[in-house]
């Protein structure tokens, strides 16, 4: 379905006339043709007509979808759902998938998660990660000047394919582009997220001072009420830094009530996961 055919369906469902629709963006005979397709129309007054409809882009995109993600988002989706499932067999399968993709299409969405997946498989199967396949991310990252969400999303699921001295650089650019997103829903989730592997970052690399830094970082920022599995993890990651700086009965508690957190929230691949990290500190 076409956009101006999806602008017909959502004006007459609102009730909203021609005339209160095309309000200070065009004729109404102009909008009529949009929407029977006669005619095209600027990016600009696209955007004021859906203003006037009190609609968002997000929604008229996905109902153009068939009310579904769009087949990038969906691919996201399904590795962040396979790594946090610890899904190995689904996470090889998504692999393959993106190859096949990229050498049909050449597009560079399908190299990143590409590289992202074959690193979470890495992660899964305990392996070390080849520095020189990752560079593409490398690369991308280092040379694109603005990062949006794609890059940010991208950069906070690949933090581990970095030193600490790089990471650090990185992080704080990374934070500057957040705030920019500080309006929006996700914001706080997805600097959370970041912040959770920067933490798990330092403890990889043996640096306790800067686990402590970004975990009080966190604390001073806030994470929003209803964001659980940030939360949980964060009182994990806090019970681990206590065990490191040798205060193991007590951290071994934080750690543990994590776990049973995680489990009673239905998170089963996560406690899973987190008590083989424990078993490994």
């Amino acid at each position: 379905m076409s956009y101006g055919k999806i602008v017909s369906k959502l004006r007459k469902n609102k009730n909203y006339s021609l005339e209160n629709a095309c309000r200070n963006t065009m004729t109404k005979s102009f909008l009529s043709k949009y929407e029977r397709e006669k005619v095209n129309i600027s990016v600009t007054k696209f955007f004021k007509l859906l203003d006037n409809l009190n609609v968002e882009y997000d929604e008229i995109d996905y109902i153009k979808n068939g009310y579904r993600l769009s087949s990038k988002r969906r691919v996201e989706e399904r590795i962040i759902t396979a790594f946090q499932k610890i899904d190995l067999e689904e996470l090889e399968k998504l692999n393959r998938e993106l190859i096949q993709e990229l050498e049909t299409t050449e597009d560079i969405f399908f190299l990143h998660n590409h590289l992202l997946v074959y690193s979470l498989i890495c992660r899964v199967k305990n392996e070390k990660i080849d520095e020189e396949k990752v560079l593409p991310i490398k690369y991308y990252l280092f040379n694109t000047q603005y990062w949006g969400y794609y890059e940010l999303r991208l950069f906070t699921n690949m933090m581990f394919i970095y030193d600490l001295e790089t990471l650090e650089f990185l992080i704080e650019k990374a934070l500057k582009e957040v705030y920019l997103y500080r309006d929006l829903n996700a914001n706080q989730d997805d600097l959370a997220r970041m912040l959770i592997n920067m933490v798990l970052c330092c403890f990889d690399q043996h640096n306790n001072r800067k686990a402590q830094k970004y975990l009080k970082t966190i604390e001073s920022i806030g994470v929003k009420e209803t964001a659980f599995f940030e939360k949980v993890t964060i009182e994990f990651l806090n019970g681990i830094l206590l065990i490191k700086n040798g205060h193991k009965t007590s951290g071994e508690e934080k750690c543990l009530f994590s776990l049973e957190v995680f489990k009673r929230l239905g998170m089963k691949e996560y406690a899973s996961y987190y008590k083989n990290y424990l078993e490994q500190v």
